[in-house]
């Protein structure tokens, strides 16, 4: 039985930051913690195990305290004991949870890169917050602000919000300004959860369920397709819906267009081939789907802030 030990929900009461390799499991891992004394804390980890792990959590689930769990890359599970509810964590899902006093455990597969960033707010900030009649019917928002105790799941989250704290993880602050600027960029992020749940909301209540379906029809198409040119005429034809309600319905649903998401998984699944030395850069850009291999390394240079080339560096330095 594997223990988080080094990982806890509970917020402390002054600004820090912790950097790790788990001890508990069999393989790569690294796990990065922002408390700020305001009442928040980030816990990134980024797992990929040669056997399958099951990670609990000694200690329970903080009273007073909202945990989201955002997945970034690869499908893994949670179990809470307690309800005997099952997370199924999948590439952009995510959870916010109410649930003080639960006892919780990650499952993890093997040979699966799993990516994970939880966001740990104190519900007393709630109070720093203006509320209005729409929060009342808003499930995020009774999760968040204590109305209610369960688990909230939306079905894709918006790219933005996962990229603010995602930076800011790996961007560990160390002067009191960046402390300031990493801690705005939290409440930008939590803003932004409730902005896109609440448009999520609204689309889900004018579009038939016929519709999300079709929708989510064509996300598997240019998941198991990722490497060829398909138009959106095609994809339209082969979902079976038109191209207007495919265009809004995918930014609505999952957060990003149909170009955005299809480039990203692109460059996910090529970073992935360089890093286990399956391709070099002009093969992984060719047999990604990428025309070119510079039109590769300027959307990689735009997602992750370097080329290829000096990523893969920066990353072995690390």
């Amino acid at each position: 039985m594997n223990y988080a030990e080094n990982i806890s929900f509970n917020i402390e009461n002054s600004n820090s930051t912790e950097c790790f390799k788990p001890s508990s499991i069999n393989g790569f891992g690294e796990c990065r913690i922002i408390n700020f004394a305001s009442g928040i804390k980030i816990i990134s980890m980024d797992i990929l195990t040669s056997e399958d792990e099951v990670i609990y959590c000694r200690e329970r689930l903080p009273e007073n305290t909202v945990i989201g769990v955002f997945s970034l890359k690869g499908r893994s599970y949670s179990t809470l004991h307690d309800t005997g509810k099952i997370l199924n964590h999948d590439t952009n899902s995510f959870f916010i949870g109410n649930l003080p006093g639960e006892k919780c455990s990650a499952h993890i597969p093997a040979g699966e890169r799993v990516s994970t960033l939880y966001i740990c707010i104190n519900m007393d900030m709630e109070k720093y917050l203006i509320s209005a009649d729409c929060c009342t019917t808003n499930p995020l928002w009774r999760i968040f602000s204590g109305a209610e105790r369960g688990v909230y799941e939306t079905v894709f989250s918006d790219r933005s919000i996962t990229d603010l704290i995602r930076n800011i993880s790996a961007h560990p602050p160390l002067t009191p300004w960046e402390w300031m600027k990493a801690e705005s960029g939290i409440l930008v992020a939590i803003s932004k959860m409730f902005t896109f749940q609440e448009k999520k909301r609204l689309f889900s209540d004018s579009c038939i369920t016929s519709d999300i379906e079709k929708i989510k029809t064509a996300k598997n198409i240019l998941t198991e397709e990722f490497n060829k040119n398909i138009s959106i005429a095609e994809l339209s034809k082969r979902s079976h819906i038109n191209e207007f309600k495919l265009k809004k319905g995918f930014k609505e649903v999952f957060g990003n267009t149909v170009h955005e998401y299809l480039r990203d998984l692109r460059l996910e699944k090529g970073l992935l081939m360089i890093k286990n030395g399956e391709a070099n850069i002009t093969e992984a850009a060719l047999e990604t789907g990428f025309a070119t291999p510079s039109s590769f390394t300027r959307s990689f240079r735009g997602k992750y802030g370097n080329s290829p080339k000096k990523y893969m560096k920066s990353q072995t330095e690390t």
